[in-house]
């Protein structure tokens, strides 16, 4: 049975907003880095 779990914060960096632009290229990357503030993995 799944474990039900409170929902929590996400963080995200840079914190201000992420903008997601088309067309993708691979030429312009940009990293993010989410952290979750409790201990469950995420998979997707």
């Amino acid at each position: 049975m799944a474990q039900s779990v409170p929902p929590g914060d996400i963080h995200t960096q840079p914190g201000s907003k992420i903008v997601f632009n088309a067309p993708y290229d691979d030429k312009h990357t940009y990293h993010i880095k989410i952290m979750l503030l409790f201990l469950i993995v995420i998979k997707f």
